[in-house]
């Protein structure tokens, strides 16, 4: 069995985060949410259960997460339900033939940017990521001092997730320009490295 993540977000907006306690059966109270939104895969979920005001969500490994309250309406109103893994989103959408268990399809949802209406929403597991950048970026690190150190772990950031625009930099033509994933045919140096260098090594390591 495995703890999984789960987000909440109430009619005010108001969003928190917490996790189920490893075991075959959890319990979150979730009458007072709008939005529910659980860290799983769609093909690890087997099937969604009604039980009185309750939704059982069954996992493939046995694992059976209740949301207390889901179908209690007196405080929100028809609620939201999501499942979310690697910044991809899917709404769930449930129907009831008469039987305690739920038929059910999901609704990919595009996720536009950091800041759209579903961000609480989401969830990226940027622990996955941190393996993978922190060795590409530790290299330009050493032997610099604190703030060329701290610049070439922006630059590296840059390159890695395609960030940091470009723009007019309000004259002299001398400010430094970060490098972005657009400008792959052009060569700049960061810590020492040629950019081109670097979506190399990245290359790599997606390839891996």
């Amino acid at each position: 069995m495995s703890t999984i993540e789960y987000a909440v977000r109430d009619a005010g907006g108001l969003a928190q985060r917490g996790s189920f306690s490893d075991g075959v059966s959890s319990t979150i109270y979730v009458a007072p949410s709008k939005d529910i939104s659980l860290n799983v895969h769609p093909d690890t979920v087997q099937a969604f259960h009604q039980i009185g005001n309750d939704l059982h969500v069954i996992l493939v490994n046995g694992q059976v997460l209740i949301l207390d309250g889901y179908f209690d309406e007196s405080i929100t109103g028809e609620k939201n339900l999501f499942v979310s893994e690697g910044g991809q989103l899917h709404a769930v959408q449930l129907s009831n033939d008469g039987d305690e268990t739920l038929i059910f399809s999901y609704d990919s949802i595009e996720v536009a940017g950091k800041w759209s209406a579903f961000d609480d929403m989401v969830f990226l597991d940027i622990e996955l990521v941190e393996p993978v950048v922190a060795p590409l970026v530790a290299p330009l690190l050493g032997g610099m001092g604190g703030l060329a150190a701290g610049g070439a772990a922006l630059a590296g950031a840059a390159v890695l997730t395609g960030g940091g625009g470009g723009g007019d930099d309000g004259g002299g033509g001398g400010a430094p320009v970060v490098p972005t994933v657009d400008d792959v045919a052009i060569d700049r140096l960061v810590g020492g490295s040629r950019v081109s260098d670097l979506l190399c090594i990245c290359d790599l390591v997606h390839a891996s």
